[in-house]
């Protein structure tokens, strides 16, 4: 495609994921499975490959901070991704953020065994208004600007962060969902470098259409998908181009973005990891 063409130079590259975590422990009949309840067993096996990947990279990122890391997970429903890091790395404090009453009732049931879990009922700018500090932000498939306005904190607080994206269509959609930090939806790319290389005419225009694009993977009723689909493969095209944006979009704030991806590929059709880090010292 157009955008293909005068960006392929600007697309970056996704690290391999790191190994699943020894530390990780079994969910499947747990108290942390994040598939008790009524999905079915396809779905429900990979709704744990997403928990257990995402955490296999959280965990790697709290390990360069150290012990007493300060660990928020924004977007966090019921909990399922943080209570795990918490429960692997009980010498953190985890906080999780969510904004509907109903998950926050279930997750501080599920909290009450981990003393160093809290719960922040609230939108990302709530929490940002607290000044409560912390040293790494969480996410799993936070939805369209969601990610963009946690990643926006997250610079601004010179943090670290490992945060899979979804819903990328509301990123150039209509309606501005409020996601908080001043970011609002755009039918151009984020970036300056990918504005330059799209300039101002047709390629620029189409931008809209990779990110509608990104969200194009056929699906079952029940979430199942073929990785063979050609639709997998050109929303995957698209995904990359648009966290590309996003990496160059962060890196313009100094901030060293990387890309890497969740695992297996047949867990989830958005498996896009995005890797902020705050600039080297020295």
């Amino acid at each position: 495609s157009l955008v293909d063409s005068r960006c392929a130079s600007l697309a970056v590259a996704q690290d391999a994921a790191p190994s699943s975590s020894a530390a990780l422990p079994p969910l499947e009949g747990s108290s942390l499975d994040p598939a008790s309840g009524d999905l079915d067993a396809a779905r429900a096996a990979r709704k744990r490959q997403q928990i257990s990947s995402l955490a296999a990279h959280a965990l790697a990122v709290v390990d360069e901070i150290g012990a007493g890391a300060r660990v928020v997970e924004f977007g966090a429903g019921s909990g399922h991704l943080g209570l795990l890091v918490a429960h692997v790395r009980p010498d953190c404090v985890v906080t999780l953020v969510e904004l509907k009453a109903h998950s926050c009732a279930v997750a501080r049931e599920r909290a009450a065994s981990l003393p160093n879990v809290q719960i922040f009922e609230g939108s990302v700018d709530d929490f940002a208004s607290t000044d409560e500090p912390f040293d790494c932000a969480l996410g799993l498939h936070l939805c369209g600007l969601l990610t963009d306005s946690v990643a926006a904190l997250v610079v601004r607080r010179r943090a670290r962060a490992a945060i899979v994206p979804c819903c990328y269509g509301q990123l150039a959609g209509i309606e501005d969902h409020r996601r908080g930090g001043g970011i609002a939806p755009s039918r151009r790319a984020r970036s300056d470098a990918f504005a330059a290389a799209l300039g101002d005419g047709d390629a620029a225009d189409l931008w809209a259409s990779v990110c509608r694009s990104a969200d194009g993977v056929a699906t079952s009723k029940g979430g199942g998908f073929d990785v063979a689909d050609p639709s997998f493969a050109s929303a995957a095209r698209a995904m990359a181009l648009v966290d590309s944006d996003r990496c160059h979009w962060l890196r313009q704030a100094g901030y060293r973005a990387a890309l890497s991806r969740l695992e297996p590929p047949t867990c989830s059709p958005k498996a896009s990891v995005l890797l902020l880090r705050p600039p080297s010292e020295g």
